[in-house]
């Protein structure tokens, strides 16, 4: 997870680029703020459980796989791809 500050930096950043593109219109400066935080939020827990989910998988193979190596890198990908598209993500 990530702190409340840095969440409050980035929901800040999204916003001016709202303001920017013209492509969000909105009145309520704080409501889209916290929406804002609360999507990044979202968006980082479900990607940390993506993660976790793919180094379970990888720990689960029948013979130990070293973190780093090309095996473990080409499997991560593999199963981190599974994990989103099973949510409904990629």
């Amino acid at each position: 997870m990530i702190s409340e500050n840095r969440s409050s930096h980035i929901a800040h950043l999204i916003r001016e680029k709202f303001k920017k593109s013209d492509l969000v219109t909105y009145t309520d400066e704080l409501k889209i703020l916290q929406s804002i935080k609360i999507g990044v939020s979202n968006f980082i827990k479900t990607h940390e459980e993506v993660d976790k989910e793919a180094r379970r998988q990888i720990s689960s193979q029948k013979k130990s796989i070293s973190e780093g190596s090309m095996e473990w890198e080409v499997l991560y990908s593999r199963f981190y791809e599974q994990e989103l598209k099973r949510k409904g993500i990629s």
